[in-house]
C-alpha cells in the first residue's frame, strides 16, 4: 500500500540572508574597484616621480645647483596639478571631441 504524502514546502531563504549575501557581494564588489583604482593611481602618479629619477643626469649635463634640482623636481608635479586643474576648470573633457582610430 502506498501512502500518499503532502509535497515539501519550498525552501526559502529568510529576507535577512538574502540581503545580507547581497550586500556581502556588494563589499565584494566594491572593494575590488577600490583596489583596482588605487592600482591605477599609483601607476598613474608614477610619472610624477620622473623628474627626481632624472635630476642626477641632468645635473651632470646642465651643472645644475642643489636648488636648480629640486626646483625641476618640485616643477614637473606643480605643473601635473596645474594642467589638471585647468581642464577641470575649462572644462575640457566635455569640450575637446576626441577621435577614436
Amino acid at each position: 500500500m502506498t501512502v500518499l504524502r503532502d509535497p515539501p514546502a519550498p525552501t526559502t531563504v529568510p529576507a535577512a540572508v538574502m540581503v545580507t549575501d547581497r550586500s556581502r557581494a556588494v563589499r565584494s564588489a566594491r572593494s575590488r574597484a577600490l583596489a583596482t583604482i588605487g592600482a591605477v593611481q599609483v601607476l598613474a602618479m608614477a610619472s610624477w616621480f620622473s623628474a627626481t629619477a632624472v635630476v642626477p643626469a641632468l645635473d651632470r649635463a646642465w651643472g645644475l645647483s642643489p636648488a636648480g634640482a629640486a626646483w625641476l623636481a618640485g616643477a614637473v608635479p606643480a605643473g601635473f596639478v596645474v594642467g589638471s586643474l585647468l581642464s577641470a576648470v575649462l572644462n575640457l573633457a566635455d569640450r575637446v571631441a576626441w577621435r577614436s582610430g
